[in-house]
């Protein structure tokens, strides 16, 4: 089903049940048609500036960087960049998870950072984001946003 048709439903029919159960049906009714309407024409103007792929964002980039100087940029980057808390490192396996904390945008970010020793001075590492709420619909580009700092402070490395 299409997520506006499913936003104006859930929308409209949780307004329209609240005010019928105060006693007023005819009210019910129009109050959730009212913002059912409301919420679904914000989320598709905001959808229509949001990335096209949806909300699980990622990116990889190739540095000219030794592994443990790329994991270790990896974990400044989650701190500075994204000001996350890291949940799990493990530099033999090349995995770092990471939690972005609640915001206005979100309930808060899964961030998943892969790092690949392809050479002695060369670095892949793929930048992964998604919501920590598995029901959200809308992200309103945040997992794009932290995908796009982490991987500009880690750019900014090899820049200097």
């Amino acid at each position: 089903m299409n997520i506006y048709i499913r936003i104006f439903l859930v929308a409209s029919v949780s307004t329209g049940l609240y005010s019928a159960l105060r006693g007023d049906l005819e009210q019910g009714v129009i109050h959730g048609v009212i913002l059912g309407s409301i919420m679904t024409l914000v989320v598709a103007i905001v959808q229509r500036f949001a990335p096209k792929d949806g909300i699980h964002q990622t990116r990889t980039i190739d540095l000219p960087l030794s592994y443990d100087h790329a994991f270790d940029s990896c974990l400044a980057a989650i701190g500075t960049a994204l000001n996350g808390k890291i949940t799990t490192q493990d530099r033999a396996s090349g995995l770092i998870e990471a939690r972005t904390g609640m915001t206005w945008k979100s309930f808060g970010e899964d961030i998943l950072i892969t790092i690949r020793e392809m050479d002695e001075n060369l670095t892949q590492i793929r930048i992964a984001s998604r919501p920590s709420l598995f029901i959200t619909w809308v992200d309103y580009g945040k997992n794009s946003e932290n995908v796009e700092k982490v991987f500009m402070f880690l750019s900014s490395l090899t820049n200097q």
